[in-house]
């Protein structure tokens, strides 16, 4: 690497498993030895932060973020252990992310050879050992799922280098392809990346006796690339944030809400949803204003916030709870995208990447795109620039009506009444109304795609039924309203 670039975790597992593939004459012993990292850079140990947004620049003086706190790189080096069949990195590694870098750029090479494996991976279970870096872990049970993951809580059974975790969020991530390796690893990087760029700024406002807001984001405590024969494991050891997805903290709330006796007038909830949303909106957009220089989350939804109670001791935000003591976390950065490959001219990821996440979030760019494709968003250059810049920030915008209205139209679909005098010229029924009719519309939508998806079956019959019952300008039209209506109240 004569650019001075530390590798990335994508390029040190390639290079690390083809040096000890070529020495070891076939694939690397189970007893291989540590690997230090100046042996793969041919330099000193380099320590990256984030001193720009686009690259992570080395420095001489080392604060350890993710390792030994106070210690320097050689007291506390990072373990790149190379053991078939899988390639595992302690989190306390000086990585480059390589998505934010200026200039010279990393190259994605090949992926590592599945000619390697020995094995396949374990499949995970409750009571399932495994090691993820330098954490031996137990898992305990499935938190949740999704199309090509799973993460589970799992027990901490020997801590390495980090301060004492009894538990960690372990993130099992199956990868068909390349690409979707490197997306990964890409998720990795970026969580990597924020934390170390967010310690140096908290070390600075320290010396000044300022304080600032953290972002509201799992830590990468380690992880691990497992190749098997039809692609690749990675295995994430995330920090267990408490709490529950936001979307069925709200679908119990408003089943509490509507089961309470006597019931409450609808307008009695209205004022809990604005608190709720506006903590909401603190608490997290500052969290996307950090992550934005480096990446778009692309997949802001309720489903993938937290939200908690950070003076119960079991974490959980009681619907009975006053709506003061909750508190917000954003996870799941598995469609993140390198903000300024996104919006380069020159390399215009946005034109070539596929659109992600939740449609019911979607502003009426991504519908255009969906519909119509990049050249037809490009003639909107309004548009255009809510594609490259806003996809994270309206999204959370439309999480903030669904936390403010939720109950409240759960209630008043109950039949409760309106209090006298709390709705002034209607203008809250006219904020739920619209905001009915906007979530109705899209769900509808979200529901079609989703069946065909899930399915494996022909999408072109939803998208010719997209594009003829004009979905773009049909978004643009219930945004406007709920503007409209938003602004009134």
């Amino acid at each position: 690497h004569t650019s001075g670039h530390s590798p990335t975790p994508y390029v040190a597992a390639r290079n690390a498993v083809a040096t000890y593939a070529t020495s070891a004459g076939g694939y690397a012993s189970p007893a291989a030895p540590v690997m230090p990292m100046h042996m793969m850079q041919g330099s000193a140990w380099l320590d990256y932060q984030l001193q720009s947004p686009r690259r992570l620049m080395p420095n001489a003086g080392h604060r350890v973020i993710n390792g030994v706190a106070g210690g320097t790189m050689s007291d506390a080096q990072p373990k790149f252990v190379i053991a078939a069949p899988s390639v595992s990195f302690s989190a306390t590694s000086p990585l480059d992310l390589a998505a934010v870098e200026s200039g010279m750029r990393t190259p994605a090479p090949p992926a590592p050879g599945r000619a390697l494996v020995k094995a396949p991976p374990e499949r995970l279970a409750p009571g399932t050992d495994l090691a993820v870096g330098h954490l031996q872990l137990r898992c305990a049970e499935m938190l949740g799922s999704g199309s090509y993951s799973t993460v589970w809580r799992a027990d901490v059974k020997h801590l390495g280098r980090r301060e004492d975790v009894d538990e960690v969020a372990l993130k099992d991530v199956f990868c068909r392809s390349e690409s979707a390796l490197q997306q990964s690893l890409f998720e990795v990087q970026l969580l990597i990346a924020v934390e170390r760029g967010c310690a140096k700024a908290a070390a600075a406002a320290e010396v000044k006796g300022l304080d600032i807001q953290m972002p509201r984001l799992p830590l990468c405590l380690a992880y691990q690339v497992d190749p098997c024969d039809s692609g690749w494991n990675v295995r994430m050891a995330l920090t267990r944030l408490k709490g529950e997805q936001l979307d069925g903290w709200l679908q119990r709330a408003a089943e509490a809400a509507v089961a309470a006796t006597p019931q409450e007038p609808w307008t009695s909830h209205i004022q809990g949803g604005v608190v709720l949303a506006r903590k909401l909106l603190g608490q997290l957009g500052p969290t996307l204003d950090r992550l934005a220089p480096l990446a778009w989350h692309r997949d802001v939804n309720s489903h993938n916030v937290l939200v908690c109670s950070e003076t119960s001791k079991d974490g959980q935000l009681q619907p009975t709870d006053g709506e003061d003591d909750a508190s917000f976390y954003l996870c799941d950065l598995g469609l993140a995208v390198d903000s300024q490959t996104w919006v380069s001219p020159e390399e215009a990821a946005w034109r070539i990447t596929d659109i992600g996440g939740d449609c019911r979030y979607w502003p009426a760019s991504c519908w255009m795109v969906h519909c119509f494709g990049a050249d037809y968003l490009e003639e909107r250059p309004y548009f255009c620039r809510q594609y490259l810049n806003r996809l994270d920030i309206h999204a959370l915008g439309i999480t903030a009506i669904e936390v403010l209205c939720s109950s409240a139209l759960a209630v008043r679909d109950a039949g409760a009444p309106s209090q006298e005098g709390a709705d002034p010229g209607g203008c809250w029924s006219w904020l739920l109304d619209t905001w009915q009719r906007y979530h109705e519309t899209v769900s509808a939508w979200w529901q079609a795609i989703y069946t065909v998806f899930s399915s494996g079956g022909d999408f072109r019959p939803v998208h010719s039924w997209l594009v003829e019952i004009g979905a773009p300008d049909k978004v643009i039209s219930l945004v406007g309203d709920l503007r409209l209506a938003l602004c009134t109240c």
